[in-house]
C-alpha cells in the first residue's frame, strides 16, 4: 500500500516499533502535511454526543472534498454506502475507502453495534467516541507497516484481532483507550486487552480482508478464533459483497482451528481520572511513569519540547 493510501499521521503518532507495557522510548515521528478534516457531528450508534461539539473526516482518495463530502455528511439520517472507489486489485492492500464502505456497510445491518467510527479519528487528537456497551471498530495500526486491525468489546472483554501478531503501537495503544477506556479497571487503572490467536495471512496484502470478515462474524456471535477463511476467495466475496451493498460471513475451508492457540493479555495502564464522557480528544503516555493519559486533564499548557508528563508526575 503507498502512503497516499491512508491518511497522513499527526505529530504524536509514532513510528513502528514493538512495544510492550512500560515499554521503551519511542522516537516522535517528524510533522507531515495534514489531510483536510470535515467537521460533523459523531455519529449515534456511539451512544455518546461530543462535548466539543466536532468530530473530524478526512479527506482521501481520489474523489475532490466536495464529492467526498456528499458521500459522507449527516451520517445520523443517512448510512448510505462509501463506495470503494477502485477494484480490489490482487496483490493490494484495502485502502481507508475500501474499509469506510465495510464499516459504513456493518452500521447499516447492526444498527445495535457501537463504534465503526472512521479509522482516522484515531489518528488524530480527535479521538474515537467511548464506548458504553457491545462494539466494533477497525483501527489502522498507527505504524510504517500500514496494517489494519481490529478490536472488538463483547462478553464483557475487550479483544484486539491481528492477522499478523505483531506488538502494539503506541498509537494503537492509545486508539484503544480512546474506545474502551470506559471498561478499564476502576481500582488499578488498568486496562485489560486480549489478544485471541486468530487465523493469520499468508498474502502480505490482506489485513484488510480479515478484519471485516472477523467483523461480519463477530457481529453474528461467532468466535473467530475457531475460523478458517478461504484466503483466495476472500477478496472477490468483499467485491461481490460490495456490488450487493451487503456483508455476507466470509468463504470458509472446511476444516476448523482445532488447534487453537492461548489468547494473550496485554494491559495498558492509565492514569485519567476525569470521567470525561464522549470523546476523550489527545492522549499521550507519560515519559516518567509510562501510564497514558488524557491531556485535557493536565493543567499545565503542553511543554515545547514534546516531553509529556501525567498530573502525578508533573507535581
Amino acid at each position: 500500500m503507498k502512503n497516499t493510501d491512508l491518511p497522513t499521521k499527526p505529530d504524536f503518532v509514532p513510528p513502528v516499533k514493538n512495544v510492550l507495557k512500560d515499554g521503551a522510548e519511542e522516537r516522535q515521528a517528524p510533522r507531515e502535511d495534514l489531510p483536510v478534516i470535515v467537521i460533523r457531528p459523531a455519529s449515534h450508534n456511539n451512544g455518546v454526543v461530543d462535548e466539543s461539539g466536532n468530530s473530524a473526516m478526512a479527506e482521501v482518495g481520489p474523489s475532490s472534498s466536495d464529492s467526498y463530502e456528499e458521500e459522507n455528511v449527516a451520517e445520523d439520517k443517512d448510512l448510505a454506502v462509501v463506495k470503494s472507489s477502485t477494484p480490489l486489485s490482487l496483490g493490494k492492500m484495502l485502502t481507508y475507502n475500501d474499509i469506510q464502505a465495510a464499516q459504513n456497510l456493518l452500521r447499516r445491518q447492526y444498527p445495535a453495534l457501537q463504534g465503526l467510527e472512521d479509522p482516522v479519528f484515531g489518528l488524530y487528537d480527535v479521538g474515537f467516541a467511548k464506548l458504553t456497551g457491545k462494539g466494533l471498530q477497525i483501527h489502522h495500526s498507527g505504524s510504517g507497516t500500514m496494517h489494519w486491525v481490529l478490536s472488538s468489546y463483547t462478553d464483557g472483554q475487550v479483544c484486539l484481532y491481528d492477522s499478523l501478531g505483531v506488538a502494539m503501537s503506541k498509537s494503537l495503544q492509545i486508539q484503544l483507550c480512546q474506545s474502551y477506556s470506559g471498561f478499564a479497571d476502576q481500582e488499578t487503572n488498568v486496562l485489560a486487552v486480549l489478544v485471541p490467536e486468530v487465523q493469520h495471512q499468508w498474502d502480505a496484502e490482506d489485513c484488510g480482508l480479515f478484519v471485516i470478515a472477523w467483523a461480519v462474524d463477530i457481529a453474528e456471535g461467532q468466535d473467530v478464533s475457531k475460523v478458517v477463511y478461504d484466503e483466495m476467495k476472500m477478496r472477490s466475496h468483499l467485491e461481490m459483497c460490495f456490488k450487493e451493498e451487503k456483508l455476507r460471513p466470509f468463504p470458509r475451508l472446511t476444516s476448523r482451528r482445532w488447534r487453537v492457540g492461548p489468547t494473550s493479555a496485554h494491559q495498558i495502564s492509565l492514569v485519567c481520572r476525569c470521567k470525561h464522557v464522549g470523546r476523550l480528544g489527545r492522549m499521550e503516555r507519560c515519559k516518567a511513569c509510562r501510564r497514558i493519559f488524557h491531556v485535557s486533564c493536565l493543567a499545565a499548557s503542553p511543554p515545547r519540547d514534546g516531553t509529556w508528563a501525567c498530573g502525578d508526575c508533573a507535581v
